[in-house]
């Protein structure tokens, strides 16, 4: 039986947009009803937690929230609709509408963050004065309350949840962390759509952290986002003040220093398994959480801050219980996306393995689903009741490392945790840990690490006694670690002790029936459109670009860019020039790296589509070719996706890809 949640709002028409945006990411997991606060009686319901709108919700309901888990929603506008506004001409004087006061005024403060087209906002409700001389008005979800002499009415929407309300309810209900992460990767699309609608940023869209700031700064929760490097890319003032943090040179730092700095010794990669509650220099108590992103072909992070004040009771005594965990192996064999033979028979070897308790070591390029595939083979392993530990090394400072995975004893160095604390090891007792990135580990280390495989033992940092583990190893790696030992990057020993039973993941451009059912699964589940299909966004052009181009991101560049065309979608198919440019971008290099007899198939293949072996052969007229070599020059230009060679008697037709190239030679 599912346990359940309780909207209350004021009006219908917030309580019906809280309702569905809460159930769209949340009802797999909790029920979700509502109730105008007026018709709420708390006799009858049987809720855990209950969802307020507002704090004028808080204030009227007075007794009737006795004994209730109770957590007011904090909400922002609707990035989806603001693209209305960068249609109004610049200086234009407008109405900004609510049903009361305050929410106007906090509408116009966040509106007038973002700088869309200097618009002169003045904020508009029920009673304040009438100006004849304003013809526009914007209305959160009231365009009722418009003035009747108003001409332009734009309606953005009545504000929906934020990020940071979503995460509240997740550590309430002890959901998942990845719940959030189509949350988030909708609220920055939206976001970096809306700025791209406005001429006057779109030059400086990617480059001015400034826009991105004042976003961030629109929520009373710190906040700070990191790359898969550790590398701080933007970062909140209320993020800085919580942790004590100066402004000036904080982009571009590593966030383990600055952790530390503020004297919390706890990695990123360990905020991810579990929340933590410090105090800061000043004495004040801040939560800290963490949740991953997917932008670009890289793992981002973004880190929360809210101070401890401003949280519920209840949820506070949850965050502290050390024994409180985010589940984080939810994936099965069945979440492996795919429909391709090769993929198939990987999987099916792979449900063999689960049941054997070996050193598993899964390679494969970045995207290509290995974390899914480790926490499917804990899943269906014997081990699947206890604990799935993951650690990655890409994302773990090495002077980090042993206090993280071995643990420390109290007072063993600076700044340790009174009591000290479990390594990573013992929290996996019984269960898996899941080495991520393993080639990234430290030479240094790798001696530690392959001590304690051996022995299957650990000591914590101080301490002189042994613990004995019982633990299953899986590790993965986008790099090829036998090229490493060679170059002595990587231990041999170590690689021969994790390497017992390898597993390679196959990279999307090798699985093109893969490529239209993984992108239209993921437009499915984005609009919750059971019958929504590539085809009724897309243009056939751009579907058929889709099938040659490379997918070097693999599953997470086919998530992202069907995030973009959720986006970008309209009245009109998408058509090739909607397509992010960098889906176009031809490197120097590759280029330079085609040789003359190349280039001249190319250019072959290009003015005769479909042409065959022999018709190529016969304009390579000043080279010494045979039927032979073509073949083998056709099999490198179809790796390179440049040319499609087709089966039987298709012969070979040039790319989008090929012309790009092509074209960048004539020039």
């Amino acid at each position: 039986m599912k346990r359940k949640l309780s909207v209350i709002a004021t009006k219908q028409q917030t309580l019906t947009t809280l309702v569905t945006y809460f159930k769209e990411i949340l009802s797999d997991y909790i029920d979700i009803d509502g109730y105008i606060y007026t018709d709420y009686q708390p006799d009858f319901d049987t809720s855990e937690v209950l969802i307020l709108s507002g704090e004028k919700v808080k204030n009227k309901m007075g007794a009737k929230l006795t004994g209730k888990t109770c957590l007011v929603s904090k909400r922002e506008l609707d990035y989806r609709h603001l693209y209305h506004l960068t249609r109004i001409k610049p200086g234009t004087t407008v109405y900004v509408v609510n049903d009361d006061k305050e929410g106007a005024y906090d509408a116009v403060a966040r509106l007038e963050e973002l700088r869309i087209n200097s618009l002169n906002l003045v904020p508009f409700y029920p009673g304040a004065p009438v100006r004849e001389d304003i013809h526009t008005a914007l209305a959160i979800g009231e365009l009722h309350y418009v003035p009747d002499h108003v001409r332009v009415k734009i309606d953005i929407g009545t504000r929906i949840p934020s990020i940071s309300a979503i995460i509240e309810i997740c550590n309430v209900f002890y959901l998942p962390p990845e719940v959030i992460n189509p949350v988030s990767s909708s609220y920055m699309s939206n976001y970096i759509h809306l700025l791209k609608s406005n001429h006057h940023h779109l030059q400086s869209i990617y480059d001015n952290e400034q826009l991105v700031r004042s976003m961030f700064n629109h929520s009373k929760d710190g906040m700070c986002l990191v790359d898969h490097l550790g590398t701080v890319k933007t970062v909140s003032e209320n993020f800085l003040k919580m942790l004590n943090l100066k402004d000036k040179g904080i982009i571009g730092e590593e966030i383990a220093w600055l952790l530390i700095q503020s004297g919390v010794q706890r990695t990123v990669d360990n905020l991810l398994y579990e929340p933590l509650v410090f105090k800061n220099k000043e004495g004040l108590e801040v939560l800290l959480n963490a949740t991953e992103m997917h932008l670009s072909n890289h793992k981002a992070i973004l880190i929360y801050s809210s101070y401890t004040s401003d949280i519920n009771d209840l949820e506070i005594i949850i965050r502290k219980n050390k024994d409180f965990k985010k589940t984080k192996e939810k994936y099965n064999f069945e979440d492996y996306l795919t429909r391709d033979e090769n993929t198939l028979q990987m999987i099916e070897k792979s449900k063999r393995l689960a049941l054997n308790e070996s050193t598993i070591l899964i390679q494969g390029e970045s995207g290509t689903g290995k974390e899914i595939l480790a926490q499917a083979i804990h899943n269906a392993s014997s081990r699947r009741h206890q604990p799935f530990v993951p650690v990655n090394f890409a994302g773990m400072q090495a002077n980090l490392l042993e206090s993280e995975l071995f643990g420390y004893v109290d007072g063993a160095f600076t700044g340790a945790i009174k009591g000290g604390s479990k390594g990573l090891f013992e929290k996996a007792h019984k269960g898996t840990i899941f080495f991520d990135e393993i080639g990234d580990a430290p030479m240094s280390f790798q001696v530690r690490l392959l001590r304690v495989l051996q022995e299957q033992e650990i000591r914590r940092i101080g301490d002189s006694k042994r613990i004995p583990i019982d633990v299953r190893v899986i590790a993965a790696t986008n790099k090829d670690l036998i090229t490493m030992v060679k170059n002595n990057e990587f231990r041999e020993d170590l690689f021969y002790r994790i390497c017992v039973i390898p597993i390679d993941t196959i990279p999307v451009r090798k699985r093109p029936s893969d490529i239209e059912f993984i992108m239209n699964y993921f437009l499915r589940k984005q609009l919750n459109d059971r019958d929504m299909d590539l085809k009724h966004m897309c243009s056939d052009d751009v579907i058929s670009f889709f099938s040659s181009y490379p997918w070097t991101g693999n599953v997470r560049e086919i998530l992202n860019l069907v995030t973009y065309l959720v986006a970008m979608k309209g009245a009109h198919k998408i058509g090739m020039n909607d397509l992010p440019k960098y889906m176009f971008k031809v490197e120097d290099e590759e280029v330079r790296s085609l040789t003359k007899l190349e280039r001249k198939i190319l250019e072959l293949v290009d003015l005769n589509p479909k042409c065959g072996r022999k018709k190529i052969l016969n304009g390579l007229i000043d080279f010494d070719m045979t039927e032979a070599k073509v073949r083998t020059n056709l099999k490198t230009l179809n790796d390179l996706n440049l040319i499609k060679v087709n089966n039987t008697r298709g012969g070979s037709e040039i790319t989008l890809l090929g012309k790009k190239i092509l074209n960048s030679i004539k020039i």
